[in-house]
């Protein structure tokens, strides 16, 4: 695809013009019959090489905004599906909180904040996506303890699940916020 001059910006070529006037190109008076039709040679060749070179940054340029546009489409399906896997979550009415090799949470259901909110639980980022599960039971766990030992077996049995050394962990207990209930904790590999 060849795009005249006269398409292209007037300031670009009235610069290029300002420029080859400078340089004395255009000064066709100098030039022999020989050297202007050599020249002529020279910008045409030049002139299709910048065509062929337009031509293939007409291609990139395509290439490019179909991968974006498939970029787009992806990024859409991965938040539909974001959003679908919150929606089960969600509508599960066990406390959901899905956390990572490092035992930071990365997912999490209503009920979860429900539970947290209804136990006097005021630092939203103690029970958030982003928060280290394993810190409150780092904190109290001690196995020597009696009042920390629920927190220290938790601490051990995930541990455990998320280093590989156990399948799963399932852990019944009474929590020390409410001794109303009992809760049922399970830990699975992802």
């Amino acid at each position: 695809m060849y795009i005249s001059p006269t398409e292209t910006s007037p300031s670009i070529r009235q610069r290029a013009e300002e420029k080859a006037r400078l340089d004395g190109v255009l000064d066709s008076k100098t030039l022999s019959l020989e050297e202007a039709q050599k020249l002529v040679h020279e910008l045409r060749v030049y002139q299709i090489e910048l065509e062929m070179q337009n031509d293939e940054l007409l291609l990139k340029q395509d290439e490019l905004e179909s991968l974006l546009a498939l970029r787009r489409r992806d990024a859409e399906h991965l938040t539909s599906s974001e959003q679908f896997k919150q929606t089960i979550i969600d509508s599960l009415p066990a406390n959901i909180a899905v956390i990572d090799q490092n035992g930071l949470i990365t997912a999490i259901n209503k009920p979860w904040l429900k539970f947290g909110y209804g136990n006097d639980i005021t630092d939203e980022l103690c029970i958030s996506v982003g928060a280290d599960y394993l810190a409150p039971c780092r904190k109290t766990s001690n196995p020597d303890d009696s009042d920390s030992e629920t927190a220290y077996s938790a601490l051990q049995g995930i541990t455990a699940v998320l280093e590989g050394r156990e399948t799963s962990f399932i852990m019944d207990y009474a929590p020390i916020c409410d001794l109303r209930f009992w809760m049922n904790s399970a830990c699975l590999p992802p």
